[in-house]
């Protein structure tokens, strides 16, 4: 059943997009799981199965280790229950950005749940799968929402055009690492700008030199001292940040 599993995810990994929401399952029922990883593997290209936890200290785990953006989370687990990992959760302070769809047909744990702010939506186990994955689609603006806002109030705060197609492609660049930690910001053409040239039917150089005229624009428009001081740049030769630069600060910014 294990094995199922990591072969649906590492499908579903491979035929992702751009935009992508790192998903943990948290449920001991193994059926319901299968199920709705089913569904959401079927109609979903934007939500990433990172893993399925059966009780709460699997949970606890997974989120130490990765970087998890939302946890389908049922309050009725063995070895540390549903109600326990959100206490943790709290207490520890363990993701910033982490929010929790919690499932449960226990409605006195709901007065226990509503003062965390990070809990997103709460649905009935008795709901049919069709619901339930309706729940979490209607949830998943959220993300875009937020990681597009704030990736495009750092490109304005650093004078970027935002007219300008090089700009867009730097933001789709960034927005795609964003979403797929996995990646190596050193390789941008074959990981990255790939991926935007098929999106935009265009040249992968077109895609590199029309982001390089972007940096040239917000360069030439820019304050020096402000750049040196975002960017981390030496003392010296008013030194030019590249695309990667860029979008390695922009990254730390909005994690």
């Amino acid at each position: 059943c294990k094995n199922y599993f990591i072969k649906l995810i590492v499908k579903h990994i491979i035929r992702g997009g751009i935009f992508m929401i790192n998903m943990l399952i948290a449920d001991d029922n193994i059926y319901f799981s299968k199920c709705l990883l089913n569904y959401i593997l079927q109609h979903n290209q934007n939500i990433r199965l990172i893993n399925i936890a059966t009780n709460g200290n699997e949970v606890l785990s997974v989120i130490k280790k990765q970087n998890i953006d939302l946890i389908l989370l049922d309050l009725k687990m063995p070895n540390c229950d549903g109600l326990e990992v959100l206490a943790k959760i709290d207490e520890l302070k363990l993701n910033k950005n982490l929010k929790i769809i919690v499932i449960t047909g226990d409605l006195v744990s709901l007065s226990k749940i509503q003062h965390y702010s990070f809990v997103i939506d709460i649905i009935s186990k008795e709901n049919h799968i069709i619901d339930i994955y309706n729940k979490i689609e209607s949830n998943i603006k959220y993300f875009e929402d937020i990681y597009t806002d704030n990736i495009m109030n750092e490109l304005l705060y650093l004078g970027f055009n935002i007219k300008h197609n090089g700009t867009q492609y730097l933001y789709e660049a960034i927005k795609y690492l964003h979403y797929n930690k996995n990646l190596n910001i050193q390789n941008l053409e074959k990981q990255v700008y790939s991926v935007i040239s098929c999106k935009y039917k265009k040249s992968i150089s077109l895609i590199k030199n029309n982001i390089i005229k972007a940096i040239n624009y917000m360069y030439i428009e820019n304050e020096y001292s402000k750049l040196k001081v975002y960017f981390s740049l030496p003392d010296g030769n008013e030194e030019k940040p590249t695309a990667k630069r860029i979008i390695y600060y922009i990254l730390k910014k909005i994690s």
